[in-house]
């Protein structure tokens, strides 16, 4: 008898993996704020500050680079805030927050 190769694919909701609390700023040096996130399929990220929707580039010097958001040129008062992270997929969402200072 012939063998036959079955592929599955497992769906899974999206979730953060690593958000870590607490980020530093380095003033006047690209800052990576890091969320690692997983989920199939792979989820889409969204970031905010102090509530507020960043868009993926704006007059604020962010910029998204894979699900990480880059500051490139940071000052702690304009930077400094609440972060969140929030990773959607079809099957579900999650979100953490990270304090940037």
């Amino acid at each position: 008898s012939k063998s036959k190769d079955v592929i599955i694919t497992v769906k899974s909701k999206a979730r953060i993996e690593n958000l870590p609390n607490l980020q530093y700023l380095i003033t006047g040096q690209e800052s990576i704020i890091v969320c690692e996130v997983s989920g199939y399929p792979f989820p889409t990220v969204e970031w905010r500050v102090n509530g507020q929707r960043i868009e993926a580039f704006n007059s604020h010097g962010y910029s998204v680079r894979g699900t990480n958001l880059i500051i490139s040129n940071p000052t702690r008062n304009v930077h400094d805030g609440l972060y969140t992270c929030k990773s959607s997929n079809d099957y579900g969402s999650d979100e953490k927050m990270s304090r940037v200072e």
